[in-house]
Order: structure tokens, then C-alpha cells, then sequence
């Protein structure tokens, strides 16, 4: 369990299913919103719900804001996001995460301290292209410009051989840094050995450009 606390600010449909999932991983979840039907209906999943005027620096100490590790502004709207940033800088909290509605807004949010940005919009596209455009990839991850993590299912000619006679670094310039194996789907071996063998039903875990996994799979 985790003794952080974050303020959700903003309780629309990305703002409640955040509450939600940020409670669940064992956070202490102040929610607040203007709305008092969204604060009611989030209540039974936080530890506190508050309705109240995320651009008002006392009620939002009031309400235990400036005590929080973390705060989040999810509001939609791109004033009173601003402003509600605004008041998280100004109660002192170090780490502030903001969602951002257009590429500018982000910009501002960045000049007004926030420490993230975030574009759910834009990064749940990026991610369903990445789907479309590799659908033998079970999961992409685009740790930068260059790299990426994607999770594959193990091929045909895979299955029998050892990762040392694979050589898939050599043949594909890509890194197998972990194997989840179809007998534990929920386990993952990390740093697997050049002589571990591949199974039917496994999947790799790839380090490498994308291009390149690309042509792998």
C-alpha cells in the first residue's frame, strides 16, 4: 500500500476513472469537482470528495489540497484547468500533473509549473496507430525518439529454439530482455539467458527501434 496522497481535480470521465484506479493502487484520493453529482458519485471510491471551487486557493487548502504528495488538474476546460494549476503552485505542491487539451495549452501549463503533461486524446491515438499499423504486437511502448518495448508473440520458427540460436540482435538488431510464459501468463522473466528455450504460446519482450521490430515481426 502506498501512504502518497494525490488530489484529483476534475472528476469528467478521465478525471473519475483516474480517482478511481489511483485509489485502488492503495493512494489516499482527495476528489474534487464543482459538480455535486460527480462528487457524490465518486465518494464511495476515494478517501475524501469534495465539491468545491478548484480556483479558490482556501477552499482548496480547506478541502486538505496542500497537503497532498501529488496533484492532478483532469478538468476539460481550458480556463479553469489553467486557473486550478495556478492554485496548486501557489499551495506549494511539488509535483503537479495536468491535463492538457491542445499542444499550446500544454506549453502554457509547462510555463505555469505543472511537472507533466499529459494529452490522453492524442496518446490514446498515437497508441491505437501503433496497434493498427503492427497487429502482431500484443503491446508498444515508445520509451523515446529511438526506442521502443513491444511484447510479441513468440513466431513459428521460434518455438524449440534458445534465444542464443534465435540471435535476433544479430539477424534484427533487437534485444529480448524478458519472456512471459503461456504457462504463467501473469508472471514475467526478466533478463532471460542466452540458453533459455522458447515455448509454443510464449511472448518476447523486445528492446529495439521500431523499424526494426517491425521486420521482425
Amino acid at each position: 500500500m502506498s501512504n502518497r496522497t494525490a488530489a484529483v481535480i476534475g472528476l469528467g470521465q478521465f478525471g473519475f476513472e483516474l480517482a478511481k484506479s489511483l485509489a485502488l493502487a492503495g493512494l489516499e484520493v482527495i476528489a474534487i469537482d464543482n459538480d455535486e453529482t460527480k462528487v457524490r458519485d465518486i465518494a464511495e471510491f476515494v478517501a475524501f470528495a469534495v465539491q468545491t471551487d478548484a480556483s479558490d486557493p482556501k477552499s482548496m487548502a480547506e478541502a486538505g489540497v496542500a497537503e497532498a504528495d501529488l496533484g492532478i488538474v483532469a478538468i476539460g476546460e481550458m480556463e479553469p484547468n489553467i486557473l486550478a494549476v495556478m492554485v496548486l503552485k501557489e499551495l506549494g505542491l511539488g509535483e503537479i500533473l495536468a491535463k492538457a487539451i491542445t499542444p499550446m495549452h500544454g506549453q502554457i501549463l509547462r510555463q505555469l509549473g505543472a511537472s507533466k503533461v499529459i494529452e490522453p486524446e492524442r496518446e490514446i491515438a498515437q497508441r491505437l496507430a501503433k496497434q493498427l499499423a503492427h497487429p502482431n504486437v500484443l503491446e508498444f511502448v515508445e520509451l523515446s525518439d529511438e526506442f521502443s518495448l513491444a511484447e510479441v508473440p513468440a513466431l513459428e520458427w521460434m518455438v524449440g529454439k534458445t534465444l542464443v540460436e534465435m540471435n535476433l540482435r544479430s539477424k534484427f538488431g533487437v534485444s529480448v530482455i524478458g519472456i512471459r510464459r503461456h504457462a504463467d501468463p501473469h508472471g514475467l522473466v526478466l533478463n532471460p539467458l542466452a540458453g533459455d528455450k522458447i515455448e509454443a504460446k510464449d511472448a518476447l519482450v523486445l528492446l529495439g527501434r521500431e523499424k526494426d521490430i517491425t521486420k521482425l515481426v
